[in-house]
């Protein structure tokens, strides 16, 4: 189960918090590292698309919705080094 993975087309986004806080649960992972997890996993699926191209309507529209589950604030994604990115300079 990968955040990335879930954001890519035909990924279950809507699943992903349950699937996660099961997960955790069992592993016994911090709620403050879950989201240190899910906020990489959001970074890698920009990568991973942008990689390929300048990101596409629906990948930005799972990327929004997967922020909304999970309450990440722009606080949280601004810290990322993917805005550093000439590719995302240019969406």
């Amino acid at each position: 189960m990968e955040v990335a993975g879930a954001v890519s087309a035909g990924g279950d986004i809507e699943g992903l918090p349950s699937r996660i806080a099961m997960v955790a649960g069992l592993a016994r992972i911090s709620e403050k590292q879950v989201r240190e997890l899910v906020i990489a996993g959001w970074v890698r699926a920009i990568e991973k698309f942008l990689e390929v191209e300048v990101l596409n309507e629906d990948e930005e529209r799972r990327l929004i919705r997967l922020e909304y589950l999970f309450e990440l604030t722009q606080a949280d994604l601004g810290t990322s080094e993917v805005w550093q990115s000439p590719k995302a300079n240019a969406a």
